[in-house]
C-alpha cells in the first residue's frame, strides 16, 4: 500500500485547508527520492527540521503531521494513530470526521467491498474528500479486485459527489520512483493504453451529509445522463461518454449519417445517449416518434415531433429503435411519398 512522491503532491493540492485531518484506509508508505523529485512543497534539507525522514518507503503519517495535518488510519496495527476496525465486519461508528479519506491501494484487498466505500463515505466531513488511487489494467495476482471507470461515475451518482479530478496514473522506473498523470480525455481510448500496470486516481468532494447509497451500474441506464446535466462540467462530461461507449459507437454512428440535417426515429434512451455527445448533436434537426405523450417535448434542445410532421427538407432518418427500416419505411409512407434513406442498427 502506497504511493510516489508525484501522486503525494498532487493529492495535499485537494487538501480542503491547511490544518485538515487526514484519514488513511490503510497506512500508507511514499516512495521516492526526495534529492531528486521536483514535486514535494518541501526540499530535502527542510524535511528533517519537521520531523520528515528523507527516504523512500516513509510512512505518509511522518508526512502529513511534519505538514501540520492530524492523522489517523484504519489499520490493525494497534498503533496509537489508528482506528482499529476490520472492514470486512465492521461499520465506521466513530466520532471523528475528516476533511481527507484516502484509499491509496487497501479495498482492493478487501472482499466486502460495500464496507469499505460506505466506511470512506461515514468517515469524510461534508465537503471533505475521498481520494482513491487503486489497480485499472494488469497488476496480476495483486488483490482481490480491479476497478472501472464506470463505478466511480456511478457512486458519484447515487451520492451526490462531486469529481474533483479523474485520471489513469501510469508508474514509471517500477512505481517506486515517478508517476505520471493522464487525463480523462483519453480515458475511452482503451487501445491506447500501455501493455502495463495501471491505477485509477479519482477524487471525489462530498457534498451532502446524507447516508451512502449503493449505486446502480449507471453506465448501462439512461441515468447516466443525470450526472453531466446536473454537474455540466470537464470529468462529468467525459465519464458520460465513457459510461454510454457501451451503447454508441461514436465513429461509426458519424460515419452513417449525413453532413446536413436528418433526423433520429425513436425518443428512447438510445436517442439520449446519442444526443448527450455533443458532437452527434451536430446535424439533428428533429426526432421522430410515434408516441403522442412525447410530441411537444426535447431531448437536449432537439424537438420530438410525430411522424406526419416531418420537415421536407429531411431525407435521412437514422434508426434507434428495435424496428427494422422496412417496417418504419412502410409505416412513414402514409404521411409522405419521400423516399427517405436509413441508418442505424435495423437497416439492410
Amino acid at each position: 500500500m502506497g504511493m510516489t512522491l508525484n501522486v503525494l503532491e498532487k493529492t495535499l493540492t485537494y487538501f480542503p485547508k491547511n490544518s485538515s485531518k487526514v484519514l488513511d484506509i490503510g497506512a500508507q508508505q511514499v516512495f521516492g527520492n526526495f534529492y531528486r523529485s521536483k514535486e514535494f512543497q518541501l526540499s530535502p534539507h527542510e524535511c528533517p527540521t519537521v520531523n520528515i525522514p528523507v527516504k523512500s518507503g516513509v510512512y505518509a503519517r511522518n508526512i502529513y503531521e511534519g505538514l501540520g495535518f492530524t492523522y489517523k488510519a484504519i489499520d490493525l496495527s494497534g498503533e496509537d494513530y489508528s482506528i482499529s476496525i476490520d472492514l470486512n465486519f465492521d461499520s465506521y461508528q466513530e466520532e471523528d470526521s475528516f476533511d481527507v479519506v484516502t484509499n491509496f491501494g487497501t479495498s482492493e484487498h478487501i472482499i466486502n467491498q460495500v464496507n469499505c466505500f460506505k466506511a470512506m463515505h461515514d468517515a469524510c466531513a461534508q465537503n471533505g474528500v475521498m481520494i482513491h488511487s487503486l489497480p485499472f489494467t494488469r497488476f496480476f495476482e495483486h488483490g482481490f479486485y480491479n476497478y472501472n471507470p464506470n463505478l466511480f461515475l456511478s457512486l458519484a451518482l447515487a451520492n451526490n459527489y462531486e469529481i474533483e479530478y479523474f485520471a489513469i496514473i501510469e508508474d514509471k522506473n517500477g512505481g517506486r520512483i515517478q508517476s505520471i498523470f493522464h487525463e480523462l480525455d483519453s480515458f475511452y481510448r482503451y487501445e491506447e493504453l500501455p501493455p502495463k500496470d495501471l491505477l485509477l486516481y479519482c477524487v471525489f468532494k462530498k457534498t451532502t451529509d446524507a447516508p451512502f447509497q449503493l449505486p446502480q451500474q449507471e453506465k448501462y441506464t439512461s441515468l447516466s445522463m443525470r450526472y453531466a446535466q446536473q454537474k455540466n462540467n470537464f470529468y462529468a462530461n467525459r465519464l458520460l461518454e465513457l459510461s454510454i461507449s457501451w451503447a454508441v459507437d461514436i465513429q461509426k454512428f458519424l460515419s452513417s449519417v449525413p453532413q446536413q440535417p436528418f433526423a433520429l426515429y425513436g425518443g428512447g434512451e438510445l436517442s439520449q445517449n446519442i444526443l448527450s455527445i455533443e458532437q452527434c448533436r451536430k446535424n439533428i434537426q428533429v426526432i421522430i416518434d410515434a408516441d403522442q405523450s412525447k410530441h411537444g417535448t426535447e431531448i437536449y434542445g432537439i424537438p420530438i415531433i410525430s411522424p406526419s410532421e416531418i420537415p421536407e427538407n429531411i431525407n435521412h432518418i437514422h434508426l434507434t429503435i428495435d424496428i427494422h427500416s422496412t417496417v418504419i419505411e412502410s409505416y412513414l409512407k402514409q404521411f409522405s411519398s419521400q423516399n427517405y434513406k436509413f441508418s442505424g442498427y435495423f437497416t439492410g
